[in-house]
């Protein structure tokens, strides 16, 4: 699913996030499918997952206020010791809200 959301999904930018959407992958049972692709140079496992645990909460409440549906995959890019969880909503926040008109 991810490899297919990857080559077909829609691709919007902002700030370090790159977001991949997709509303019609075949084999979805729930109403979104998250996937958070971080990179080993983005820092160590620690680092890492802080950062997924941030993504994850934020992409709940926007699942919550109806702009996440379909399959979605979040790539992070650069250094995990340059970002706030802040930094990271407000990007997130400019992706799904430029992604409405779509």
């Amino acid at each position: 699913m991810i490899q297919t959301l990857l080559h077909s999904g829609h691709r919007s930018f902002s700030g370090r996030l790159t977001i991949y959407q997709d509303k019609d992958i075949v084999g979805l049972e729930k109403s979104y499918a998250g996937a958070y692709l971080i990179p080993k140079r983005a820092g160590n496992a620690v680092k890492r997952n802080r950062l997924k645990r941030w993504l994850r909460e934020d992409l709940r409440e926007f699942y919550k206020d109806g702009k996440v549906n379909g399959a979605i995959a979040i790539r992070f890019k650069g250094q995990a010791d340059e970002v706030t969880h802040n930094v990271l909503k407000e990007n997130l926040r400019k992706l799904f809200n430029s992604g409405e008109s779509n």
